[in-house]
């Protein structure tokens, strides 16, 4: 963390802060608006359309609810490395994420590098 000065990881901080209550109250609404919960559910012998509809609205809701999670999740564990000095090293290399890369996207445990020997566009 050492090529962070104490001003951009208190600026990332507040960042991934805001972003997690963000997020934790996404979740929420979330849970509150579950197709599942509704008293008007369709009944096993709906038509089939308004039984297609129900189920596309409860997989949208489950895809959006386990994104919220990740990104919770993910947030969470940078707060963790803030805590514990790690910080803005990339996972499996150790090297230092640039800032400019972490501003954009805080919650970031890798380096983006453009890979070798990759073909140039015509």
């Amino acid at each position: 963390m050492s090529h962070l000065s104490p001003q951009q990881i208190q600026e990332l901080k507040t960042i991934l802060e805001q972003k997690l209550a963000d997020l934790e109250d996404y979740a929420a609404n979330l849970e509150e608006e579950d197709p599942t919960a509704y008293e008007d559910r369709t009944v096993d012998n709906a038509e089939s359309g308004e039984e297609a509809l129900e189920d596309y609205g409860i997989m949208q809701n489950e895809a959006l609810e386990n994104a919220a999670d990740t990104s919770i999740a993910e947030i969470k564990a940078a707060l963790e490395r803030i805590k514990q000095g790690t910080y803005g090293c990339d996972l499996e290399t150790g090297e230092p994420i640039p800032y400019e890369r972490l501003k954009l996207y805080p919650a970031a445990t890798h380096n983006v590098k453009p890979k070798e020997n990759q073909p140039a566009d015509n």
